[in-house]
């Protein structure tokens, strides 16, 4: 405890003699404390609110709609190996 005592007094003289670099710090530190606090309060705004939600279900609902019709495409169109065989036919070399 005696130490934690004694390195508290050195920081609070140490800040005491170098005031505007205290000011500075103490001064960045309440700026990046208060950005940090608007762009979360913005951000929370808009991502958890119930339109967000509702939001997000109807991109779910997209994409469970859309992914599997792109994937049924892709399989009567051959898939990879039919990309395969075109590459090779067209002259690439194959490994």
């Amino acid at each position: 405890m005696n130490s934690l005592l004694q390195d508290l007094r050195y920081a609070v003289r140490t800040f005491a003699s170098t005031r505007g670099l205290t000011a500075t710090a103490i001064l960045s530190l309440a700026f990046a404390i208060g950005a940090n606090t608007a762009i979360f309060s913005v951000a929370s705004a808009l991502l958890m609110t119930f339109a967000s939600i509702a939001l997000l279900l109807a991109v779910i609902a997209a994409a469970a709609i859309y992914l599997p019709a792109r994937r049924a495409a892709r399989r009567s169109a051959g898939g990879p190996a039919r990309r395969i065989r075109q590459l090779g036919a067209a002259g690439f070399r194959i490994v």
